[in-house]
């Protein structure tokens, strides 16, 4: 089904939904989508590619697989018949997205250019 866009709220509606996110993108650039699963503890299953293999730890928090079809089933297989370790994901996932919250990314961001002025001031003096 594909909905076209969605509300936040609906958009949200729709991870709580769901048991797992699947992500078979090799070319995500930042991993919004990534995050907002984990924040609803949404285990992942995703291609190991550049932005997401900064989203999420595999084996931790999600899986990540090579660009293979057989190998993308069998984790979403895993995580849907071992209760204990999709329970341990799970946990996992939304912990790990807290870490990208807008509170802790915006400090990040402001350190940054903070770190950036002064380091151009030093260089000027």
């Amino acid at each position: 089904i594909f909905t076209g866009k969605e509300s936040h709220e609906r958009v949200i509606a729709f991870y709580q939904l769901s048991d797992v996110f699947v992500f078979p993108s090799r070319t995500e650039t930042q991993g919004l989508v990534t995050i907002e699963a984990m924040a609803c503890g949404l285990p992942v299953v995703a291609v190991n590619a550049a932005g997401t293999r900064y989203m999420v730890d595999n084996m931790l928090n999600g899986i990540l697989v090579d660009e293979d079809e057989e190998e993308f089933a069998e984790a979403v297989f895993k995580l849907s018949t071992d209760s204990l370790f999709y329970k341990t994901m799970s946990e996992n996932a939304e912990k790990k997205s807290i870490s990208f919250s807008i509170e802790k990314t915006t400090t990040a961001l402001i350190a940054g250019y903070l770190s950036l002025c002064e380091n151009k001031q030093l260089e000027s003096s």
